[in-house]
């Protein structure tokens, strides 16, 4: 036997139509036993019964259509014989290897045509058109044509009317599975965009909610502060920033914005504490350091003293120039020496063995020398060689003269200066040998006033042995090598004879006698440099430098053309010379107005005089262009002579004007005076 299965078997027709009865088909082939599904081979027909629907008169007699494949189920089961089968088309199909009968009528279609092409549509028409013609009819959710399955709310496609998706539920629109949603400020649509403008967020992102954020930064719906260790600022903001300063200012400006605030002696910003009278800085006005006392101007703990003026201040000299210690060495004292030596308070002598000096003054020191002159001045006690007394002008003749030391320009400042106006007058000449002028300094010295005059030679000569100054005496303390030199010693006389003898060496303008006479105050001249030296040692005195003989007759810084100043020697009488007195025996001290500026007679005029320097006339280019207490030391044969003589004209006047000479020469224009040492 064969077996057809036909899924969705639409139907089937036969060679002779079958009328009858009912919905229900009931296919049997052959006889249907529930014992064998086969088909008798020996049947001669097939037997295949349908229930079909009754026809209807109405219709015309024409055929139902026939139910379609749903109505079967899934399989439709056709059992024929071996030897007969009937194919879709109601034709006989050979079986057992026979051929098909073409004696058969031809099949009825739907429209019970027989051998027709009509069939029926998806919608249940019946006709020849393979489109649907039922345009009422269409496919359901599960693309059955005219089907009755729909999707339900929840997506589900079946015949139930009911939403079968437990998932599913209604959207804000009240639609099943919808997307619409109900946005923040309560609007319903399918838009995420919250769609109402006047609806805003709150400190949570909520639009519309009610949730804020509190004093101290907490955001919620509850009215209180939640945040236990927030405070509230100097401002009184909830966990504000703002601080109360230094000064007082509540701001959130760290610094001190109060101008008139400052820091008390503790450091603290607008403090009350105060450092007291005694350095103790508290709130207590009191002085708490009991070692603290006030100083002499009152002050607590002060630095300030009162000093031996009597000044009190804290500086630690004494600002009285007017204080000064008395004889017991107490600063503005009064005690006092009187004139018996005894410092005390009493006004009274007490030294019973005290007695007045020359000057009539209670143990004073001053004493009457041998020249007869009561003083207490070192530099003018009696000279030996003013023994007598020896008067010049009235006043002794060894006074001598302190000259202050200080810097002047040594020299002359033009070296050819013929017809010139500075250094040189006009109509004279001048030497080179007086320059470059140069700075020197001095230290102060004594200078007799006047020049040796014959009368004080003549006391030396009346003493003269022979015996020559020991070495080094007559020395400048300042300059090594200024003191006698032994090998000095031959050049000087053997006696006194002898050295009157010398003297005397010009008949006609020499100021010596061998007797006293009319010129024992004039200049004395025809003295030897050696004899110059040793009388001036003789006198406790020694040679001036050259330095400080032109020290003194240019009037030190002042700088003076000629010892008196800068007027003209033919303009009045200022020195024994061409223009005033031509005399070589004129007294020393006779032209006043020619003395220098400390009072010195006849630095030009009367005679030249001998200073202790050699002889270079480069010096003040050379060696001598620095100098400070110098003299020239440089051994020769030749010695400086400074000033003019008696008989000269006003460029040998001039305070810068140098000559030279033999230390041994003699001659009725040279004389000399000595200088003292402090």
């Amino acid at each position: 036997m064969i077996e057809w299965w036909f899924a969705f078997l639409p139907m089937i027709r036969l060679s002779q139509p079958v009328i009858g009865v009912g919905l229900g088909v009931v296919l049997c082939l052959a006889a249907c036993s529930s014992e064998s599904d086969s088909v008798n081979s020996a049947d001669s027909e097939t037997a295949i019964e349908f229930e079909l629907p009754a026809t209807d008169a109405a219709s015309g007699g024409q055929a139902h259509a026939l139910p379609g494949p749903e109505d079967f189920g899934s399989v439709v089961s056709v059992s024929l014989s071996d030897s007969a089968e009937v194919d879709a088309g109601g034709q006989n199909i050979q079986s057992d290897g026979g051929t098909p009968t073409d004696s058969a009528a031809p099949p009825l279609d739907c429209l019970d045509v027989p051998g027709g092409d009509a069939e029926f549509d998806d919608c249940g028409v019946c006709d020849a058109d393979d489109t649907n013609d039922n345009e009422s009819c269409a496919q359901d959710c599960a693309d059955v044509w005219g089907g009755r399955s729909t999707t339900d709310d929840c997506g589900v496609c079946d015949a139930d009317d009911g939403n079968n998706n437990d998932t599913c539920e209604r959207d804000c629109a009240d639609v099943w599975d919808g997307n619409a949603v109900r946005d923040g400020c309560g609007v319903c649509d399918d838009n995420p965009d919250n769609d109402n403008t006047t609806c805003d967020e709150d400190c949570g992102g909520v639009p519309n909610g009610s949730a804020y954020v509190d004093d101290c930064g907490v955001c919620d719906a509850d009215d209180t502060n939640d945040n236990s260790s927030c405070e509230r600022d100097c401002a009184d903001v909830w966990s504000g920033s703002a601080a109360q300063d230094d000064c007082g200012v509540c701001d959130a400006d760290d610094s001190n914005n109060n101008d008139s605030c400052v820091q008390d002696c503790a450091d603290v910003w607008a403090g009350t504490a105060t450092t007291d009278d005694c350095g103790i800085c508290d709130d207590d006005d009191g002085n708490n350091n009991a070692t603290c006392s006030q100083d002499c101007a009152q002050v607590w703990g002060g630095s300030s003293r009162t000093d031996d003026c009597g000044v009190c201040d804290d500086n630690e000299t004494n600002d009285n120039e007017s204080c000064v210690q008395d004889c017991a060495n107490v600063w503005g004292g009064s005690a006092t020496r009187d004139d018996c030596g005894v410092c005390d308070d009493n006004n009274g002598n007490n030294n019973d063995t005290c007695v007045q000096d020359c000057n009539d003054v209670w143990g004073g020191p001053a004493l009457q020398d041998d020249c007869g002159v009561c003083d207490e001045d070192p530099s003018n006690d009696c000279r030996i060689s003013c023994d007598g007394p020896l008067l010049c002008q009235g006043e002794d003749c060894c006074l001598t003269i302190e000259v202050g030391g200080g810097s002047f320009p040594m020299g002359r400042g033009t070296e050819n200066c013929t017809g010139c106006d500075t250094g040189c007058p006009p109509a004279t000449s001048c030497s080179n040998n007086e320059t470059a002028e140069h700075e020197a300094s001095v230290s102060t010295y004594y200078l007799d006033k006047y020049e040796v005059t014959v009368g004080r030679f003549r006391n030396y000569v009346d003493s003269y042995d022979g015996t020559a100054p020991t070495t080094g005496a007559g020395a400048h303390p300042l300059i090594a090598g200024t003191g006698w030199d032994s090998d000095w010693d031959s050049e000087l006389p053997n006696n006194s004879s002898t050295l009157s003898g010398d003297v005397a060496c010009d008949n006609s303008y020499e100021t010596w006698s061998a007797s006293a006479g009319g010129s024992e105050d004039s200049a004395m001249n025809c003295v030897s440099w050696y004899e110059a030296f040793a009388f001036c040692i003789w006198d406790d005195a020694r040679l001036p430098t050259e330095l400080e003989w032109e020290y003194a007759a240019a009037g030190g810084d002042e700088n003076r053309l000629y010892p008196w100043g800068s007027e003209s020697p033919g303009t009045g009488t200022y020195a024994s010379d061409l223009y005033g007195t031509i005399s070589w025996s004129t007294p020393v001290g006779s032209n006043s107005l020619g003395n220098g500026l400390w009072g010195h007679s006849d630095l030009s005029g009367s005679a030249l005089e001998w200073v202790f320097d050699y002889w270079d006339s480069t010096w003040y280019g050379n060696g001598g262009s620095s100098c400070d207490d110098c003299a020239n030391l440089s051994s020769t044969l030749n010695h400086v002579a400074r000033g003019g003589f008696w008989a000269d004209t006003a460029g040998n006047l001039r305070s810068t004007r140098r000559i030279t000479a033999s230390a041994m020469s003699r001659s009725a224009a040279g004389g000399f005076r000595c200088a003292r040492s402090l």
